[in-house]
């Protein structure tokens, strides 16, 4: 019988501290829904049937997903045409073909081409940085 994650005993941790149960409340929801007098005794089905009575008592079950996943990609999150023409315009005074750019923007960003603002301005951002270091105008002389 596979033992629940350490994540989900802490949500039902959580879930006792927001519905203000004592100790002696919470294991006799543990047992009346699952069996056990401990949440490190639960299997998954156990789990859920906990869980769905946390939520029955008026639990608000929000799991955090990672943010950058998160983001809307409505009209105001994507990249502006201003963003878009800076962006060639870096790469143009790099002197960088497509599959350079693609590179560097997997680097900087972790994706082909930025999505959204953030990601566009990070990869701004590090382009303007490295022609202030002359990158581009030293790799077309040959040095």
């Amino acid at each position: 019988m596979p033992n629940i994650s350490t994540r989900q005993k802490s949500l039902l941790h959580v879930a006792k501290a927001k519905l203000g149960l004592s100790d002696e409340d919470y294991r006799a929801i543990l047992f009346s829904a699952a069996g056990v007098e401990s949440s490190k005794d639960l299997d998954t089905a156990g789990f859920e049937r906990v869980l769905e009575r946390f939520v029955q008592l008026g639990f608000d079950v929000q799991l955090n997903q990672p943010k950058c996943r998160a983001r809307s990609r409505d009209a105001a999150a994507m990249v502006t045409p201003a963003q878009l023409a800076k962006l060639e315009s870096l790469y143009t005074e790099l002197g960088w073909e497509k599959y350079r750019q693609i590179g560097f923007n997997r680097r900087v960003c972790g994706r082909p081409w930025p999505q959204d603002r953030a990601e566009a301005n990070k990869v701004i951002e590090a382009l303007k940085k490295m022609t202030a270091r002359g990158y581009g105008r030293d790799e077309q002389i040959g040095r």
